[in-house]
């Protein structure tokens, strides 16, 4: 018998790479001449990187650019021969603000052109952009200040390049871009605008008032028309588009980036096919397990990729009425196995290791 452990990371709680050894350890005492394997995986989110060093070996390397809030700090990145692949999350992610500064609106994504012109420098080809856990909604335009792009408002002034400030913008010069190409690397596929958009399903959680997801949909929605009047690229229509407050957007329009599935991507990286081509059972899962699976999340490529495979998922939390149940053999949450929310995300081990006692095979 072969199980394959495909966990991405359970937020706030435990790793993807962590989490997968737990179990691994707890179902080999059970079935000691079992072959189980600990794969993890990641769809652009936290933990993008370790899956990398993990499965094939990557190579972490570090730089310092600026944070979110302006200061400067260390990130990782991870090299696969020409390609640099970053972490959104390690650049400016929402676990880089204390909860007190929260504020979409006034965080950047400033270091990653830092990080983008430092890596083409040192002569990668391609950098790869996982973009997951961003704090911040500024339509990827801190990232083009980086790489020399300007923003002024209608009385020629140049504006700080901030979610805020947005729907000032009238006018965009353009930078000498570095001979890089760019891949945004998502965990989602909503579009730019609307209300499956950049600020109305995610500014709420970086911090943003009601009053403020309106204001940011006004700035997204005028810096997709500048944008579309100066290069012609229409960045209202792309899946994906909004992933990371609209970074994903900014990349196409300011890198001529293209938008791949995060989740396919590290999976063809890991070959992940080949590993489950003769595997009698996959258990996947992560922080919650809800119908975002189907905009895009590491589980639900899982559930693609598995065919006649059976799929248990292990995940933190598993809101009741989200009726996934037919999907999979097996739904265990460790959030009802603790019986308390604050417990399961700090006890993670323990309870990963209750329910390897109860996986079904």
């Amino acid at each position: 018998m072969k199980i394959v452990i495909c966990f991405d990371s359970f937020k706030d709680s435990i790793s993807a790479v962590d989490a997968g050894q737990e179990l691994q350890e707890a179902l080999q005492k059970r079935w000691p001449q079992a072959q189980i394997v600990n794969f993890p995986l990641a769809d652009g989110g936290e933990g993008s990187l370790q899956c990398l060093q993990h499965n094939v070996g990557a190579k972490l390397d570090t730089e310092m650019v600026k944070g979110p809030l302006g200061k400067p700090h260390e990130v990782q990145f991870a090299k696969l021969d020409q390609t640099a692949v970053v972490e959104l999350a390690n650049v400016s992610g929402l676990q880089l603000v204390p909860p007190a500064k929260r504020n979409p609106g006034q965080t950047s994504t400033y270091g990653l052109g830092q990080l983008i012109v430092k890596l083409g420098n040192q002569g990668f080809k391609q950098i790869v952009v996982a973009l997951g856990g961003s704090s911040s909604c500024d339509g990827g335009t801190g990232m083009a200040a980086a790489l020399g792009y300007k923003f002024w408002d209608a009385q020629g002034r140049e504006l700080e390049p901030v979610g805020d400030n947005l729907v000032k913008i009238a006018r965009i010069t353009e930078s000498q871009l570095p001979h890089i190409a760019a891949v945004a690397a998502c965990d989602v596929s909503n579009p730019l605008l609307g209300p499956t958009g950049a600020a109305a399903v995610y500014a709420p959680q970086k911090g943003a008032t009601p009053q403020q997801v309106e204001h940011l949909e006004a700035g997204l929605a005028n810096l997709a028309k500048l944008i579309k009047q100066k290069w012609g690229r229409d960045v209202t229509n792309i899946a994906g588009a909004g992933a990371a407050g609209g970074l994903a957007a900014g990349l196409v329009a300011f890198l001529n980036a293209s938008i791949v599935s995060g989740a396919e991507y590290f999976m063809q990286k890991c070959h992940f096919e080949q590993e489950i081509a003769n595997a009698d059972l996959l258990i996947t899962g992560e922080g919650s397990l809800d119908n975002q699976i189907n905009w895009g999340k590491l589980v639900g490529k899982v559930l693609e990729k598995a065919g006649d495979i059976p799929v248990i998922a292990i995940v933190g939390r598993y809101p009741d009425k989200s009726n996934l149940e037919e999907r999979f053999q097996q739904i265990i949450s460790l959030e009802k196995l603790s019986g308390n929310k604050h417990d399961s995300l700090q006890n993670p081990r323990k309870y990963l290791q209750m329910a390897a006692g109860m996986v079904e095979v």
